[in-house]
């Protein structure tokens, strides 16, 4: 996500137009955190899906982070810009790392060489 939409998440949060769960998921992990997924999801009462999509969003503007233990934590704002390219940069080498497990090449190659 890009520092804009960052920058403007929070003016809306600040000015209290922004109402939707994903402002309660971050409002949640303000308060509480740091809290594991499975806190905010009893205290939330929310579906996972919806959860995990919100806290996904939250973690790719930067405004919260999963620490080591797999809790979730609000970044400090001189962050924000570090937690959303290193969680860019995680979410990358994921796709890369699955696209090698997988053999992704091998089969688009296959696929288009063999078709």
């Amino acid at each position: 996500m890009s520092k804009n939409s960052r920058e403007t998440f929070l003016e809306q949060l600040k000015n209290g137009a922004y109402e939707s769960k994903q402002k309660q998921v971050y409002e949640h992990v303000w308060e509480h955190g740091p809290v594991t997924l499975n806190n905010i999801r009893s205290a939330m009462d929310m579906p996972h899906q919806t959860l995990t999509s919100r806290l996904s969003s939250l973690q790719d503007l930067g405004v919260i982070f999963q620490d080591d233990e797999g809790r979730f934590d609000t970044a400090p704002s001189k962050h924000y810009e570090w937690y959303a390219k290193d969680r860019k940069k995680q979410r990358y080498e994921r796709w890369k790392k699955r696209g090698e497990d997988e053999d992704f090449f091998t089969a688009w190659s296959l696929n288009r060489y063999c078709a």
